[in-house]
């Protein structure tokens, strides 16, 4: 008897609107290379095809980046593979018919199975060699005979352009973490101090401050400031502004009142 064949359509729309990313490529750039990756993968995927053609201007905005900052990427993802440049393609816009540059985003998903599965097998989990072959010209890279890019396991070792990046945007972060946790400790001696976190100017000052001294004897110096407030003669130190501004004067005041209590010591014994 022959079979009756099944045939479902799946109207759900649960995949639409994300964009799926290999890890390999989370794992393997920096932050403004994956912005640029995903956007150029929503590009395509939403085409319906797997190029894309957007406009530096266009990525300037979505990214918040420069044009050095994304030319720079572009020429990063192109030299890994993960996309191609194809050249210029007269397309029609909104002003009419324009030539624009062209990518295509390359199938990396076998390079990004092979790569973690070799890892969860037990293999080396070092980074890939460097690769010595060079950057791929406007036509695109080796094809298989089923159109698919053929890809090479070796990859090119982050350049030293985007360590200092990462280096920046980490150092970035942990100073944000460290502001916010000295802003914190003005807690005790103003009642606002929640204003201070979204105020420039405090932050700044509390930067400022950073760069004379560690973040720790910052710390213990705000920490006496309810004690100091307190006493006759000692600046009245609320914000990080006052704190940079009357610094010279508290610590000042501070020696003055240790040798006092030296010399009460003395007296006394």
């Amino acid at each position: 008897m022959e079979q009756q064949k099944l045939s479902i359509e799946d109207g759900s729309g649960d995949k639409k609107y994300f964009t799926l990313i290999p890890n390999y490529v989370l794992n393997h750039s920096t932050a403004i290379d994956q912005a640029l990756y995903c956007q150029m993968k929503r590009l395509t995927e939403e085409g319906g095809k797997d190029i894309c053609y957007p406009s530096v201007s266009y990525l300037m905005k979505q990214l918040k980046a420069g044009k050095q900052s994304i030319r720079k990427s572009i020429k990063y993802l192109v030299g890994h593979k993960w996309i191609e440049d194809r050249g210029k393609r007269k397309v029609r816009t909104k002003g009419g018919y324009q030539w624009v540059q062209c990518y295509r985003v390359n199938d990396i998903w076998k390079l990004n199975m092979d790569y973690y599965q070799k890892e969860q097998g037990g293999f080396s989990q070092t980074p890939p060699e460097e690769n010595k072959g060079g950057l791929e010209n406007a036509e695109g890279g080796l094809e298989s005979s089923k159109g698919g890019l053929v890809m090479s396991l070796k990859e090119e070792p982050l350049k030293k352009e985007h360590i200092k990046e990462e280096l920046t945007i980490s150092n970035a972060s942990v100073a944000g973490k460290e502001i916010n946790l000295l802003i914190e400790k003005f807690k005790p001696v103003n009642p606002s101090y929640e204003q201070l976190f979204k105020n420039k100017s405090q932050r700044q000052a509390l930067e400022r401050l950073l760069k004379k001294t560690t973040p720790d004897n910052l710390g213990r110096l705000i920490n006496l400031l309810p004690k100091t407030n307190q006493m006759k003669y000692s600046p009245t130190v609320t914000t990080p502004c006052q704190l940079e501004s009357k610094l010279g004067q508290l610590l000042a005041f501070i020696q003055k009142e240790k040798k006092s209590e030296e010399e009460n010591k003395i007296l006394k014994i």
